[in-house]
């Protein structure tokens, strides 16, 4: 009896005899261990992954859409856990004045993309979730930035 090296269940007796996966998908995911496991091939590979994601905008926009229409449920729930990890950072001492002054951070963030044309963000100056400090969901932390700016920022 020959087992599968990635979920251990038995191989039918209808593979090769040199075949070690039960099927694609647990060979895909015996792929992607071996690639994260090792740093330096996880570094390659995220720096060909971003090196594509440059010189294909348009592709990658696309695979990204695609991705989102297939994974709708999985989308919402990151969108949920953001506004919850949000809300969460929101101090329950900001005094009403205060939430009104963020609500129009965002409300300007829409009226300059209204005029511009440009997209822009509403930044949090130091990060929600950062590796080493965690800011708080306060007026004094936003500030609006075009999104190229933004998302370059990433969590820095």
């Amino acid at each position: 009896m020959r087992l599968c090296e990635n979920c251990s269940k038995e191989l039918a007796s209808t593979k090769r005899s040199h075949a070690i996966y039960c099927d694609i998908k647990c060979k895909k995911q015996a792929e992607h261990k071996r690639r994260i496991a090792d740093p330096e091939k996880r570094k390659l590979n995220i720096d060909r992954a971003r090196r594509w994601r440059e010189n294909n905008p348009d592709r990658a926009k696309q695979k990204v859409s695609e991705w989102q229409a297939a994974n709708k449920p999985r989308c919402r729930e990151i969108s949920r856990r953001y506004a919850t990890r949000k809300a969460g950072a929101c101090p329950p001492w900001i005094t009403d004045e205060q939430k009104q002054e963020m609500e129009s951070f965002y409300w300007l963030a829409q009226d300059l993309r209204a005029v511009t044309g440009e997209v822009y963000h509403v930044d949090h100056i130091v990060p929600l979730q950062g590796e080493s400090v965690c800011g708080l969901h306060v007026p004094w932390n936003l500030q609006i930035l075009p999104s190229d700016i933004n998302i370059r920022k990433k969590n820095r």
